[in-house]
Parts: C-alpha cells; sequence; structure tokens
C-alpha cells in the first residue's frame, strides 16, 4: 500500500531541482539576471542577458539547484519557502513551459505510483491561455500516463480584500472548466481564515448553486499559532481548523441548515494540513461535515512546524475523519508521495489509519470521475452558447464581467495607496497614544540608543504559555534575570522587549523597573518596546516602556505579532545586541531557526535559558553552546569564556531524507 493520490501540492513546487532543470535545458529555457544574481551565480553589477542553463559552469549549477530546493538538512521558514518560489519563477510562471511542465509532472507521478492529483496554482484563475491548454492537452497526457493532474485556482490569503473579491468573480468563469475542481486559500497562515469570510461565503455560495462537487480547500492548523479551543473564541482567539470548516460549511446551506441549490451537498470541504487545533470540537465538526484533512509531513518538519514527522492520522482514523498525505509540492522538500507513506508508517500511522487513508482517496478518485462527467458536459453546452454568440469559449472566461455595479473590477493602484494610508494612520495613532502617556517615541533617539548601548532584547513565554510554566521554574527565571538586570549599566546598556505586559516580559519590565527605583535619574536602564501595529495600549503597562517604535517589516511596519520575530532579527543583525530567550512557543522556535539561518550563534548574539518548559529548553539541546540555567553561566557564554561543546547535541543533525524517486 501507497499513497495514491497528492491533493495538497502547489503546481510551482512539483518537480525536484534536477527535474526542473533538465526541463530547462531540454527547452532551451534561460534563466534571468536577477535569479542569477539573488542566487550569486552572477556578481551584483552584471548588466547582461538572461543566461543559457547550457552555459552555466559546475558551479554555477550547483548554486542554481540548490536555490531551487529548501535545504532537507536543516529547518527554514516561510521567508526562505517564498525565496525558493521566486527562483522557480523562470521555468514554472513561463507561460511556454506550461505544457511541458504537465507533461513531466504527470511522468513523475506516474513514477511514484500516484493516479490523481490536484495542483494549487494562481495562474489558471487569471489566464485562460492556460486554461485552453489544459483541454487541449490533458486528454493525451492522462493517456500516455494515467495520471490526472486537475487544479484548485490558488488566493493569496494575504491579498488585500478588493483583489480578493475580484479573484472570486474570476473563479466564478473558470470554475466551468472541468479541470479547475476548486479553490485554495494558501499563504502563510498567521492571519486568522475569518479573515476571508466575505470571499469564502460569496464563492461557496456560488458553486453550491453552479459548480458540480467543488474542492473548498482552506491552508489552516500548519502551525499552532491559531489553534485556541473552539468553545472560547472571541475578537482575540481564533482557531483556524474548526473555523475553515465551520466557515465552508455555513457557507452551501441556507438559514435553516439546509443545503444550497442543486450541488452544496456535494461541495467537498478539505483542511491544508490539519495539524494543529485538533479539539474536540474540532474534530466532530470535520467528522460531521465530511472534511478531509491533508497531512504533508516533510513540508511541517522542514517548515520548522513539527519536530518530527509524527502526524495526527491514528487520531482521525479513531474519529472516523477522512485524511490522506499531500507532499505540498514534492520538490521543494526533497520528498515524493512514496517518502510519505514511509515516514507515516515510520511514525506510528496504524494500519486501521492506512485502510482509511486508501479509503479516502479511492473516495475522492470516484468523486473525480463523477464530477468530470458532470462539468464536462456542461462545458460542451458552454461551448455551444459561445459558438452561437460568435465567440471564443476559452476568451470568454476572461470577459465575465465583475459583480460590480459598474461590473469594472474593485482593486486598483488606488487601493495600495489606500493600504499605505490606513496604515500610517494607525502607526501615528498608536505612537500618539504612547506618548501621551509619557513613553518616548522619537525614532531618531531610540535608533541612537540601539546603535551606541549594549543592548540585550528579552523574548520567550507569553501571556498564555507563561501560566503554564511551573511554579519552580518561573521562580528560576525570576531570581536568574533579577541577577542579570542588577549587572546592567543604565549608562552603557538598554533593555528591549516586546512590550506587553505578559509572561516573560513582564518578569522583566518588573525586574528593570525595582533597579532603576535605586538608580539616578540619569543611570536608569532604558527599555525599549518594540512593537508591531497590533499592539494594544491596555496591554502595556504604564511605567514600563522609557521607549517604543513600531518595527519595520520589509518595507512597511510590522503588522501582526508574527511579523515580530524577522523584524526583530534584523535589529539584531545591526547593532550591538545580545537575545536572552526563556520559554516560549512556535514564536520562539521560529526565532531561533531565523537567528540560526543569519549566523547569529555563531556571532555569539543567541542565549537560551534551558530551565524552563517551552522552546529555550528545547532548543537548547540543539545549540548547547547557547545553553545557560544560571545567570554565571549566561554572563561566561556571552563574554565567550564558557566552555565550548563541540559535538552536536543528540538531534541537531537535520531532517531524515524521506524516499524519492529513483531512489
Amino acid at each position: 500500500m501507497t499513497a495514491r493520490t497528492d491533493l495538497h501540492t502547489h503546481f510551482a513546487g512539483i518537480l525536484s531541482a534536477d527535474e526542473l532543470v533538465g526541463l530547462g535545458l531540454e527547452h532551451g529555457v534561460k534563466l534571468d539576471p536577477a535569479t542569477a544574481k539573488r542566487l550569486d551565480i552572477v556578481n551584483a553589477s552584471y548588466s547582461g542577458p538572461h543566461l543559457a542553463l547550457s552555459a552555466l559552469d559546475e558551479g554555477q549549477m550547483g548554486k542554481l539547484k540548490a536555490g531551487l530546493e529548501l535545504d532537507p538538512q536543516k529547518k527554514s521558514l516561510f521567508d526562505s519557502l517564498d525565496e525558493v518560489y521566486a527562483n522557480r519563477a523562470f521555468i514554472t510562471k513561463n507561460a511556454e513551459m506550461f505544457v511541458p511542465l504537465l507533461e513531466k509532472i504527470a511522468q513523475s507521478y506516474k513514477q511514484q505510483g500516484v493516479e490523481y492529483a490536484e495542483l494549487s496554482y494562481a495562474g489558471v484563475i487569471s489566464n485562460p491561455a492556460l486554461i485552453r491548454d489544459l483541454h487541449e492537452n490533458m486528454p493525451r497526457i492522462e493517456q500516455e500516463t494515467g495520471v490526472k493532474l486537475r487544479f484548485l485556482g490558488a488566493m493569496w490569503r494575504h491579498s488585500d480584500p478588493e483583489w480578493n473579491m475580484d479573484e472570486v468573480d474570476r473563479l466564478k468563469s473558470v470554475l466551468q472548466s472541468p479541470y479547475i475542481v476548486g479553490i485554495d486559500v494558501m499563504g502563510h497562515e498567521k492571519n486568522p481564515i475569518r479573515d476571508l469570510k466575505e470571499p469564502l461565503n460569496d464563492i461557496i455560495g456560488y458553486a453550491a448553486q453552479n459548480i458540480p462537487g467543488c474542492a473548498v480547500r482552506l491552508h489552516a492548523g500548519e502551525n499552532p499559532y491559531y489553534s485556541a479551543d473552539p468553545s472560547a473564541l472571541d475578537d482575540y482567539s481564533f482557531n483556524n481548523a474548526y473555523e475553515s470548516v465551520q466557515i465552508s460549511d455555513s457557507a452551501r446551506r441556507d438559514a435553516d441548515g439546509n443545503f444550497l441549490g442543486p450541488y452544496g451537498e456535494d461541495i467537498q470541504i478539505r483542511v491544508g494540513h490539519g495539524r494543529y487545533g485538533l479539539h474536540p470540537m474540532t474534530l466532530e465538526l470535520e467528522q460531521k461535515a465530511g472534511a478531509i484533512s491533508e497531512l504533508c509531513l516533510s513540508s511541517n518538519l522542514l517548515l520548522n512546524h513539527a519536530d518530527s514527522y509524527k502526524g495526527p492520522f491514528n487520531l482521525y482514523a479513531e474519529r472516523d475523519i477522512g485524511f490522506v498525505l499531500g507532499s505540498d509540492g514534492y520538490g521543494m522538500y526533497n520528498t515524493s508521495l512514496p517518502g510519505e507513506f514511509e515516514l507515516a508508517v515510520k511514525a506510528g500511522m496504524t494500519p486501521a489509519a492506512q485502510m482509511l487513508l486508501d479509503d479516502t482517496e479511492e473516495a475522492v478518485i470516484i468523486k473525480d470521475a463523477q464530477r468530470f462527467h458532470a462539468k464536462m458536459e456542461k462545458w460542451k453546452q458552454y461551448e455551444q452558447e459561445c459558438a452561437a454568440k460568435g465567440v471564443d469559449a476559452f476568451d470568454a472566461l476572461a470577459e465575465a464581467p465583475f459583480s460590480t455595479p459598474d461590473g469594472k473590477p474593485r482593486w486598483t493602484d488606488g487601493v495600495s495607496a489606500l493600504r499605505h494610508a490606513e496604515t500610517a494612520a494607525l502607526h501615528d495613532a498608536l505612537t500618539a497614544a504612547l506618548s501621551e502617556t509619557g513613553v518616548n517615541v522619537d525614532e531618531h533617539e531610540i535608533d541612537d540608543l540601539l546603535k551606541n548601548r549594549r543592548v540585550t532584547l528579552f523574548s520567550g513565554a507569553s501571556k498564555s504559555s507563561w501560566k503554564n510554566v511551573p511554579e519552580d521554574q518561573q521562580q528560576a527565571v525570576v531570581e536568574n534575570m533579577k541577577a542579570y538586570v542588577e549587572h546592567l549599566d543604565g549608562r552603557r546598556d538598554a533593555v528591549v522587549t516586546g512590550g506587553t505586559d505578559f509572561g516573560f516580559e513582564a518578569v522583566i519590565h518588573k525586574l528593570v523597573e525595582e533597579r532603576n527605583k535605586t538608580l539616578p535619574e540619569d543611570r536608569r536602564i532604558p527599555v525599549i518596546g518594540a512593537l508591531t501595529l497590533e499592539a494594544n495600549t491596555k496591554d502595556i503597562r504604564h511605567g514600563t516602556l522609557s521607549h517604543a517604535k513600531v518595527l519595520r517589516y520589509g518595507d512597511d511596519f510590522a503588522r501582526s505579532w508574527m511579523d515580530q520575530s524577522p523584524a526583530l532579527m534584523d535589529m539584531v543583525m545591526r547593532t550591538d545586541t545580545r537575545v536572552v530567550m526563556a520559554g516560549g512557543g512556535q514564536v520562539i522556535r521560529d526565532m531561533v531557526v531565523d537567528a540560526s539561518g543569519r549566523g547569529l550563534f555563531d556571532a555569539n548574539k543567541i542565549f537560551l535559558f534551558a530551565g524552563i518548559n517551552g522552546a529555550s529548553g528545547e532548543k537548547a539541546r540543539e545549540f548547547p553552546n547557547a545553553r545557560f540555567e544560571t545567570t554565571g553561566e549566561l554572563l561566561q557564554r556571552m563574554a565567550g569564556t564558557a566552555q565550548q561543546v563541540v559535538k552536536p547535541a543528540s538531534g541537531a543533525q537535520g531532517p531524515q531524507k524521506a524516499a524519492t524517486p529513483g531512489n
């Protein structure tokens, strides 16, 4: 037994680096200068033409291939994934390569024993030429390989609302094609799925009335950020796995709970990843709604969302909730579908769960056959209607009017300007509110402090996780941090926290506050709050911060607390800053991976308190030379006088590689 489907995958991430480069060589694809510079294949001053792949030397080719996949020997963050996608674009977004890519993907899946796959791709929403290519070539490809390829129109969860509503209108048109079988809400899961409720209600309601067997796949439960108890959800608590099913199921029903239209009951709800947020209420709702979860083991491990290949397959089997294994784009993660199945078995997937997996895949394959037949009949009727009007059926897909009063798209260049203005207004309102409480928000003064002081950044257990830390461990944190704060000199040092007065940061605020009471005003230790736009001044206790600024993330202000980690690491890179971490959850795990990738452990800038449950204690085993349990040990680490551990801690060698085709 092995996996027969790949329901959770992305068109641009499917082929391996070798397969992708081989295809590029075969078809004479050239590498654009921007990608070549990004991968250090040419120097930054290069101004020549596109580079023929056949002209690359061994070293250049090695750099290219390395840039087309994540490093399988270490964990990465989503920013790295985005870079890999950008590096692949010279082939995957090349319209002339669409059909060759389809052919190669089908051949590769055949080699893996995969019969059916659904490829998430935004390109099929707005480019009718790709739909034409599918209709003209997929019958031949299916006959040659026996592999059925279908597409999900991909919507990015972080796009402007106006853009996503326009995408919904475009989807309504292209979903007529039997090769476009549904929608995928994709992207880094750092916002609640309820932000997408309006477009989801619109497209699901439309599909219930017009589209046979529409698949609705929402990326949810990929990481633990949004996994609150569904019984306690409010404006600040979210469970994306639960709410994905709840929103989708409600959108296909009327106010009395009856299914809408002829196809409401036929809508297939799928939870992309479905690893976190699996409270009893979530599982009960998934089972009742007939939802399918798509588990991506290698992806979750390599993107730092899990520390092992163990997944909830047996939990799903106990609750009779359908699930499948997905590759998430096997070429990105150096894996394959047989490899994912092997990893699941080694991770403890029971025979009962394997049978449920097989049953789920069989049901999906049967459903597609039924859906394809029904949609092809409707497509033929659509072609006849177009012919009677003298219009091309594929061109007409892009000419359908938008569901706005004037039939024009909602999103224009002015929307971007509006968003920037809204962001600036949020920033100004936040800093003004802080200034009224006596906090210094002068960015020039703060930048001078960061530039000219020895800075200690404290980050760790938050409001939710601190309460789960045993009392003796909390006391150990307090005692050791008190000794460290006593060591600080207000004329030379500065402290940075996330600003809010919770958990580990509240401990630091109180300790510095107590220390400053004993010091002359000109020797007090400045405490700088490094904030995001979603910071609530109610969570910032009066008197804890002397200064505060909103962090920058890329070209804009950091909007959410999930943008805080990379923005803070940017600050650490350019200043004399040491980072002390104590406890914490996924935010700290991501911060550790980010710091490692930037070389900050080697630069002796990261220090992990081992005497506490949570991320710092876990990661201290992986980075023993950053580990400390006492203030004395911390100061020795900072001074570079502590004994260095030469041999890595067990488990620090990187993730296990999954089997790949031909291995």
